[in-house]
């Protein structure tokens, strides 16, 4: 049996394959085209956002399998929200060279000079420039940091003694084809 990659974004159309990504704060991001049949699971941290992971997935998705992308489906799950994401001024200095609307997903510096990130915005906005259309993208709008009885989250359980995990995320085809 082949071992799985290890990779940040993994595509196919085989649907004998159900991907699956890892997460413990980042954003996992699914796509899937109903027209060919190929999906991707996308895990987007801060730096696979600001390497435009996304973009290069979907750049893929059209190149190898011919995806058009306004007819794909979206769905951001589960992701650290910019409630709860404190990033250092190095982060949002990376994000402000990058993206000409830094400032849209930077609020307010707190008090120990770090500012909160939105992961999930900065992805949506990457995948509108891309073609998908907004009204075809699903967000969970759910923050792992919020949420302890539901999901582990890095930032939150890192600090205490013990605590570890990941969160799975699957995809895949689950109908005859």
């Amino acid at each position: 049996m082949n071992e799985p990659p290890l990779a940040d974004a993994v595509v196919t159309r085989s649907s004998d394959v159900v991907l699956g990504i890892l997460t413990a704060d980042c954003a996992p991001i699914f796509i899937f085209d109903p027209q060919t049949g190929v999906c991707a699971a996308i895990h987007a941290g801060w730096r696979g956002t600001l390497g435009r992971i996304v973009e290069r997935t979907a750049e893929a998705m059209v190149t190898h399998f011919g995806t058009r992308l306004d007819v794909c489906r979206v769905a951001i799950g589960p992701t650290i929200g910019p409630c709860c994401y404190e990033v250092g001024p190095d982060v949002l200095e990376r994000f402000r060279r990058e993206f000409p609307y830094a400032e849209d997903l930077i609020s307010t510096p707190t008090p120990q000079s770090r500012a909160r990130l939105d992961l999930v915005n900065a992805n949506v906005r990457q995948l509108l420039d891309w073609g998908f259309r907004r009204e075809h993208i699903f967000v969970s709008g759910l923050c792992t940091a919020c949420h302890p009885q539901l999901f582990f989250s890095h930032r939150r359980d890192s600090r205490i003694k013990g605590r570890s995990g990941l969160m799975l995320s699957v995809i895949g085809k689950m109908w005859p084809s």
